[in-house]
């Protein structure tokens, strides 16, 4: 009943919703600061951060879409992720043959091309790893 209410929150033309993940960076202050470093690092030329895309470092943070959902950033550890049939066509031709991992892709195409990808403020699917409770009993 949830996921079915919050997919319908998503805009009709989304391509990838990111419904498990981790090592995302929220627009919360301290990421906000730390994309003004690295943005500040970028023109100064230093530590390397002139050869990343400013696009990139522009779209490092989730942003506010809805109550319950991100405009996807950066987001790392996608465990669990719904796309389209546009999405796929894209992710295959930007990407034969395959060199990238899979959760890796979405950063890279979208600091390059258009992207309609989103993330749930509160993830559906969890790794057993991140989690503090089981089922398993």
């Amino acid at each position: 009943e949830r996921f079915d209410e919050l997919m319908q929150e998503l805009p009709k033309d989304w391509e990838v919703a990111m419904l498990g993940y981790y090592g995302e960076k929220p627009p919360t202050f301290k990421y906000r600061l730390q994309q003004s470093v690295y943005r500040m690092f970028h023109h100064l030329h230093l530590f390397n951060w002139h050869k990343v895309p400013m696009k990139w470092i522009d779209e490092i943070c989730l942003s506010d879409y809805s109550n319950s959902w991100y405009e996807i950033g950066k987001v790392l550890g996608t465990h669990a992720y719904a796309i389209n049939q546009s999405a796929a066509k894209k992710f295959i031709e930007y990407q034969t043959p395959v060199i990238l991992q899979a959760d890796r892709i979405f950063n890279y195409f979208k600091s390059e091309n258009e992207l309609k990808a989103f993330a749930p403020k509160k993830t559906i699917f969890t790794l057993s790893e991140l989690s503090q409770e089981s089922s398993i009993q």
